[in-house]
């Protein structure tokens, strides 16, 4: 019951997170879920629950989106998921669980060092 509730107060986490800056929900959730039901069972839960999260936070502000930009982030995750259904078969739960810390590691680093790629247009 315990277990039951950390994982409900981390996934409310992460939904704040998500709706707050737009993204997030898959660091914070999966920085947590994979130690509690390993990786195999996390990566699809936290997948279906970001995806319906998405589409929630996407519907009252849908006027806002543009196409345009949303359409090779739609391609590429159309495009992965097949990559990622294959690795999760093939690849041990123990090599997915070492390469999603180092993911996570390099994430935080990239974003501690504040670089960015892409600059955003100011209205």
């Amino acid at each position: 019951m315990v277990q039951l509730a950390g994982i409900a107060v981390m996934l409310v986490a992460a939904s704040f997170t998500q709706s707050v800056i737009g993204f997030g929900f898959g660091l914070v959730s999966m920085g947590v879920l994979p130690l509690i039901w390993g990786a195999r069972f996390s990566v699809p839960f936290v997948a279906i629950y970001a995806l319906v999260l998405t589409v929630a936070l996407f519907v009252p502000h849908r006027e806002k989106v543009r196409a345009r930009q949303a359409l090779p982030l739609i391609i590429g995750a159309v495009a992965g998921t097949p990559f990622g259904v294959l690795i999760l078969k093939r690849v041990s739960e123990e090599a997915i669980m070492r390469g999603l810390g180092v993911m996570l590691i390099l994430y935080g680093g990239w974003s501690l060092l504040g670089i960015t790629q892409v600059k955003r247009e100011v209205r």
